[in-house]
Parts: C-alpha cells; structure tokens; sequence
C-alpha cells in the first residue's frame, strides 16, 4: 500500500506539521480499557469539528467490547484515509489486547482545533479471529463483525470532478430532514402515527407517497426516535445508510453489500434474510415496480413471493422492519395479507386517493367549469343543516332521475366558494366519489375494500375540511358483498355513525326502497332530503339562469322562445323523463345542432325541427 500524503490537502499537513505518513506507536491496554483509549482518541480527532455525537460513540464503545469479549478480534486500527483514493492514508494508529504488565499507552496528540477536509474519512479496522470468520452468519447474529466511522462536510460540494457522495450521506433529502429535529415531536402528529405501526407486531408495511424524499425524512426521524438504523434500497444506489444530522459522522456496518448498486430485489431480500442487520428499517423506494408477475420470470416472481414469505420470524428476531414504499399501496393477493398499509402518513398536506379517485366540485367552482344553480336553494340549506347536526349528519338526496340531485351539490360548493354559507363551512372542499374509477381493475377479492379503506382514512384525517358526494349511493353500497367479503355497506356504517365520513348521498326512490331501506342499520345513517321535480315554470326559470353557459360554448344566441319551446316539447313528449333534466338536454342537443349548421341563432323553429328529426331515429 502506498503510504504517503503527497495529496493531501494544505490544511491537513498544517495540523500534523508535515506531509509524511503519521504512524503512531502501538497502544497496548487491557480488554477494559481499550474501548475508552479509541473513543479517547476519536475525540482528539473530532475536536473543533462536533461531528460525531455522544451516542454514537456510546455505540462505537460498546461494540469494541462485545467484539473482545466475544474473543473475535485482538487488534484495531484507527486511519484517516481520502474516501477517494484508499490508498493514501494520512494517520495509522493500531491498538492490542494486552494484560497489565505489557501496559503501552499513546494518545492521538490533542490539537486545538482541526479544519479537515470534507473527503477525508475515519476508520476503525479490526483484524477478526479466523474461528470467527468460519462460523455461519447465523452463529456470528448478535455480534458486528467490522464497523467503520465516517465524518464529511455538507458545505463541501461531494459530487464535484466525477466524485460521489459518501455512502453514509444518502439521497438528496428535503430541509425537514437536514435542519429538522431530532425526535418523532418535531414532526408532529404525522410522525407518531408512523412510528405506532411498528408497534403492532407486523414486520413488513407498504407507505404511499407523493414525494418520496419528504416521506423517507420522515422515517430517518421515527427511526432515531425508535433507536434503530434508517437503510434506503433504490435499484440504481444500492442500499445507502441514511442519517438524521445535518453534518456528522456515520456509524454503520462496513459491509460489501451497502456499497453495491443495481442490488436485484431477489439478492436484496436474500441478504437481508441471511446477513441483515438488527434494528433497522430497510426502506425499499423502488421495490413496488417488481411485485407484479410482468416485471420479471415467473419463477423468479414465485421464488420472490416465497422469499418474503419466510422473512416474517427473522425480521422479528432482529427487531427490523421492510418498508415498501410505493405511489400505491396496491399488492399482488398471494402478499397483500402480510403488508400492512400505513396510511395518512402526510397527515393534511395531500389527498392522494381522494383525487385520484374523486373530483375536486370547489377546484372546479373556482376554474369556471360548473354550471349556474338556480331554484334549488331550499335543498342547499337542507343538506347543511343536516351536515351540522352531531348525530345522523349525512343528507342523502332522493329524487327521480333528472330532478337535479347532483346541481344540489354543485350549489352547494358554489356557496362554500363563494363564503355565503356558514362559517364552519367556508372553507370545506366538496369532492365527488368516482364509483367506476374505484372499481376500476380491482380484480382480486379484498383489492376494493382496500381501496375504499384508503380513502376513508384519507377522509377521517380531513373530515374537518371535507365533504363526500357519492352519486347513485346504493350502487357503492353493494359493491365488494361477495362470500368472505365485508362490503362497502359494512365497511361505512361505523364510520357514518361515528361521523367521520361526512358525506352526502344521492339515490332515487325506487332504488332506496330497495337497497337502503331494507337494511334499517344503514339506512339509520341518513337523514333524506326529498329532491322533488320542478314545474314546468320553474324549469323555464332554471333554462334562462343557465343558457349563458349553453350560449358561450355552441357560441349561438338562445331566444327566450326557443327556452319556452324546450319546455313544451319535453312536458308533451318526454313523460317518462323528468323537468329539468329533460328540458336541458333537449337545449344542448338543439344547441349543438345549430352550431353544426353554423346557425348563429337558435330558433323555436330549429327546435321543432330539430326534435321531429331525432324522434325519427
């Protein structure tokens, strides 16, 4: 090895007072000793720089100790070493295990302060008994077999001249993790709900994320305040020892697989079965992207599957847990009972399945894109009153197709945007539930309810800012009541009862008659607000409060004839349909017509016309 420090940076050379190797004299102690001369040591070094804490040294101690009481190693080594080219080591200090009478002490010299370069490293090397390195890794569990200390500068640029970072630095991670606070508090209630789910008992959980760097600060945090090591897995980094300190030394297992990239996920689960470590949280960012069967081999899949399987007792005995993290917590069924999904986990800041499978009524309000609501005032104020009372506080809109059940709602988020409507209420969202994107390629039995589950306690979390609008109600209601499955009906009565779904439903008579009132537990869980069909006269006066918006998007003029003419037309020939609904279709389809035929007007004539025509289809 070359031992000279021809490239050592000006600053360092001045500490030591010349540029040539330092090789300290040999430090021989007895066994209860020698843990306290190295950490004696360490500080001298780390004087002035304050980058390795106490309690990592506490660490460093106690292990010197297990590893000479356990008979494993007799000597360490303690270097300083440029990470980027190992040879050149600048400071070598070896010590032994030694009884009284061969007593040789030499301290690493106390400097007043020391200004080292941000790529130099701390090392403490052992030198394992052969006895030790034969036995299998199960037999050396409880004892670590090599560990390394390092201490790099984050004002320093890291990555400048094709240089990488240092493995203990980590991922890019955002502020919170960099200046944030060392304990599960300072985080908040988000972090201590992350850090009860590993107090159930599973050893195995699937976290969503929208930005994955602000949820894996999150779990350094949880990590140090539950005492256990962060470990991230990304397939092009490897597996990368994360810390909690904005500038400090890393003190971490000196292991050949932490500083392997492109780790396949069947190797990383292999090695964490056979070779991980206690008390860590293994975080696995792009992990999601191999439990499907498309991703890879059948048999490879299966042996994956197997794999994870069998983890469960090992994980548990070292005290560690796998973290999926993933923009979904969706599993393949053969593993989606050993997951456990942590959920609301960026406490209010995001709605992550809300929007994906709801739509934002308010965000639209705000964008332009909903209609005027005219003459449905009464029903508006009835669903508030309903929203404010402690008890039965979920409306359920029953009204024959047509009537304008969802124009109540959308009223109702037009008077929340507007601040018209109770303080309480002023700054609500009201989204509306998807029902065929929840269903949506749930092919599996429980993928449905797992999605559903989601959502309520995405909507648990926010209850005091949201409102849920689920149209025809009773379909959602009956989804997912196969044999072995609870259903969507089951899954919401406590939540409605409890009110933490605050929610407004919409069926028609018949199908509450049907789905709803039959089952009185449920149907205890609404108070109904009867949506009844318009006039003839009150729908004229809803056509003219929204032809504006017909006008502005067929760009035609609307005459208010040809308004009374839709109204007609629809009283006399369309009876099984109801006002306004059949009124306003017969509007946008004669609308429609005319700008096809670049009308500029509509016409009652047109309208006539134009509905003789469609009735001959």
């Amino acid at each position: 090895m070359d031992l000279s420090v021809d490239n050592v940076g000006p600053r360092f050379t001045q500490i030591f007072g010349d540029d040539r190797l330092i090789e300290l004299e040999t430090t021989t102690a007895t066994s209860e000793e020698l843990s306290t001369l190295i950490v004696d040591d360490i500080v001298s070094l780390n004087q002035g720089r304050h980058l390795i804490e106490h309690q990592q040294l506490e660490l460093v101690a106690a292990d010197i100790d297990k590893l000479i009481a356990g008979n494993v190693v007799k000597i360490f080594t303690l270097v300083l070493v440029d990470q980027y080219a190992a040879d050149h080591i600048s400071l070598q200090k070896h010590y032994t295990v030694g009884d009284r009478s061969l007593r040789s002490i030499h301290h690493v010299p106390r400097m007043s302060s020391h200004d080292l370069p941000g790529n130099y490293r701390l090392e403490l090397r052992v030198l394992m008994t052969a006895s030790f390195a034969n036995l299998d890794s199960k037999h050396q569990k409880g004892i670590i077999a090599s560990f390394r200390l390092e201490w790099f500068d984050f004002e320093r640029d890291m990555v400048d001249a094709g240089r990488t970072a240092p493995l203990a630095r980590g991922p890019d991670l955002p502020e919170v993790l960099r200046k944030g606070g060392s304990t599960v508090e300072e985080i908040g209630e988000s972090g201590r709900s992350l850090a009860n789910y590993f107090s159930g008992g599973k050893s195995f959980f699937i976290a969503s994320y929208q930005d994955s760097r602000e949820l894996i600060a999150q779990f350094v945090l949880v990590a140090k305040q539950l005492d256990k090591k962060s470990v991230l897995w990304t397939f092009t980094d490897g597996l990368q020892v994360l810390g909690d300190d904005q500038r400090g030394a890393r003190y971490y297992y000196d292991d050949d697989v932490l500083t392997r990239t492109k780790i396949a996920p069947l190797d990383l689960f292999s090695y964490i079965k056979s070779e991980g470590k206690r008390d860590t949280i293994y975080l696995l960012e792009d992990f999601h992207y191999y439990l499907t069967k498309e991703s890879m081999h059948s048999s490879e899949f299966v042996e994956l599957i197997s794999m994870i399987k069998s983890m469960n007792s090992r994980l548990q005995e070292d005290g560690s847990f796998i973290v999926v993290l993933s923009p979904t917590t969706n599993l393949p069924p053969e593993i989606a009972p050993i997951f456990e999904v942590i959920r609301h986990h960026l406490g209010k800041s995001e709605l992550l399945y809300l929007e994906k499978y709801g739509t934002d009524l308010t965000k639209l309000v705000k964008e332009g894109k909903l209609k005027p609501v005219v003459g449905r005032n009464e029903e508006i104020i009835q669903c508030l009153k309903v929203l404010s009372k402690m008890e039965t506080n979920n409306p359920l809109l029953v009204g024959a197709a047509g009537v304008g059940k969802t124009a109540v709602v959308e009223g109702l988020a037009q008077m929340l945007a507007a601040g018209n409507g109770p303080k309480r209420f002023i700054n609500k969202r009201v989204i509306s539930l998807n029902l065929n994107s929840l269903v949506s390629e749930t092919k599996y039995r429980g993928e449905f309810e797992q999605r559903l589950e989601e959502i309520l306690d995405e909507v648990r979390s926010n209850a005091d800012r949201l409102i849920i609008f689920i149209d025809e109600i009773h379909t959602l209601l009956n989804l997912g009541a196969t044999e072995g499955a609870a259903g969507a009906g089951n899954i919401l009565k406590p939540v409605l009862a409890r009110g933490e779904f605050p929610c407004i439903g919409a069926t028609t008579p018949e199908e509450f008659d049907q789905f709803i009132a039959t089952d009185q537990a449920l149907c205890r869980r609404f108070q109904l607000v009867t949506v009844d069909e318009p006039s003839a006269k009150q729908t004229l006066d809803i056509l003219r409060g929204i032809k504006g918006v017909f006008e502005e998007h067929h760009q035609v003029v609307i005459s208010d004839k040809s308004l009374i003419i839709c109204v007609e037309l629809a009283e006399r020939n369309l009876l099984e349909q109801s006002f306004p609904g059949k009124a306003i279709k017969m509007l946008d389809s004669a609308c429609a017509a005319a700008a096809f035929e670049s009308l500029d007007e509509v016409k009652p004539n047109f309208i006539k016309h134009e509905f003789e025509r469609m009735r001959g289809y």
